[in-house]
């Protein structure tokens, strides 16, 4: 997207994926997803467009440079 001129910043980051839809319905941003999510998505409420132009899927393992965050304290 930025090669394309569109910024944007990541608000989350989640190593869960069925985290993804339950944040994009509630407001938190969007979500690139892989075609089999395309149903579900939509029979949730959460609008679905194509990406283009349109490539194969290329998989990659992607992390930020910097030490993750650590997990919140579960306890009191």
């Amino acid at each position: 997207m930025r090669a394309n001129g569109i910024d944007f910043t990541a608000a989350v980051e989640t190593e869960h994926r069925v985290a993804l839809l339950p944040l994009v319905l509630a407001g938190v941003g969007l979500a690139v997803v892989t075609e089999t999510w395309r149903g579900i998505a939509q029979e949730t409420g959460a609008e679905v467009l194509d990406i283009e132009p349109a490539t194969p899927l290329r998989v990659s393992l992607t992390s930020r440079r910097e030490l993750l965050s650590p997990p919140p304290s579960s306890g009191p």
